[in-house]
């Protein structure tokens, strides 16, 4: 959660009773605060709910390494991540997990059935992504398969072998694990707006890209090797007009190309500098986060 002072109780009430209605034999709720700058903290741990337990962030490392967090965090049998701000049904819980149990999977993504709620520009934006990332990767992504997922404690084992930051909407999928999906309607906003702004999505975008494909590498390479192409016969048109009048005209379009190759040499240049540094990141193998403090409840859950 990351400033959701406004409707946090409400949420935890939600989740806590459609937990207890699913007569679950045992749970834990670990609810990751991504260095709020309000008291949301605060208002979770007032709940006073058994079995909830709230890992403050010493500072603020974006959702996907929040949930990260609260994977490594946990220690139940099925692990189930959706974000608090209550568009992720609750209700679906146990639907995933008596999915999980019958098809014997180890994932069960969480798809929308549609985003016919979303405002034109969110929607566009959201499958873009998808599909973009699907042809990049060849990772078959769902459309609308976000954050909203059970795994396996062996699946949440795997992704903590892997290094560096993950994009866990596309790490998982690309573990090639038997997989079902459970559809829902997401419901309203509990309280306030969404923060997750444009620039959010593009980071995504670009990183999901760097981490699991070479792809814009060997795009690169292909372009340099057209635009060579096109320069030798350039030089060869260019050879011929002086052969023949013994001028070459065309001041504005040799400034063109040489600008033109010059931005894109910085470019490629740029991206291979983005991938250098990914490997860097790896090797150094720094802290993705670092926890300030954990409150629990020591209480349990009353189970059935």
């Amino acid at each position: 959660m990351f400033n959701e002072s406004g409707g946090i109780e409400n949420f935890l009430d939600l989740l806590f009773v459609e937990l207890k209605n699913a007569q679950l034999p045992s749970y834990e709720v670990i609810l990751v605060d991504d260095k709020s700058t309000d008291d949301s903290f605060e208002k979770a741990k007032a709940t006073g709910h058994p079995g909830l337990i709230v890992v403050k962030l010493s500072g603020n490392v974006g959702h996907q390494r929040a949930i990260e967090a609260g994977i490594e965090e946990s220690t139940g049998d099925w692990i189930v991540t959706m974000d608090s701000d209550g568009e992720h049904p609750p209700s679906v819980i146990k639907e995933m997990l008596d999915t999980a149990v019958k098809e014997h999977v180890g994932v069960v993504y969480g798809v929308r059935k549609d985003r016919n709620a979303d405002p034109r520009v969110k929607k566009w934006l959201a499958l873009a992504y998808y599909s973009f990332t699907r042809k990049i990767t060849g990772i078959q992504l769902q459309d609308s398969q976000a954050d909203f997922r059970l795994i396996s404690r062996d699946v949440a084992e795997l992704t903590k072998q892997v290094r560096g930051d993950k994009i866990l909407r596309v790490l998982i999928p690309a573990l090639n694990l038997d997989s079902a999906t459970v559809s829902f309607k997401p419901e309203l906003r509990i309280s306030g707006s969404s923060r997750y702004r444009l620039n959010h999505q593009v980071s995504m975008a670009f990183t999901s890209i760097l981490a699991f494909s070479s792809k814009p590498l060997r795009l690169t390479g292909v372009l340099g090797a057209t635009i060579s192409l096109a320069s030798l016969l350039w030089l060869i048109y260019v050879l011929v007009i002086y052969l023949k009048d013994g001028t070459v005209a065309g001041w504005t379009s040799v400034m063109f190309a040489v600008l033109f190759l010059g931005g894109l040499n910085l470019f490629a240049i740029s991206l291979v500098g983005l991938y250098v540094s990914q490997a860097h990141d790896m090797l150094m193998n720094k802290p993705r986060f670092s926890i300030d403090k954990i409150w629990t409840n020591a209480l349990q859950p009353d189970v059935e």
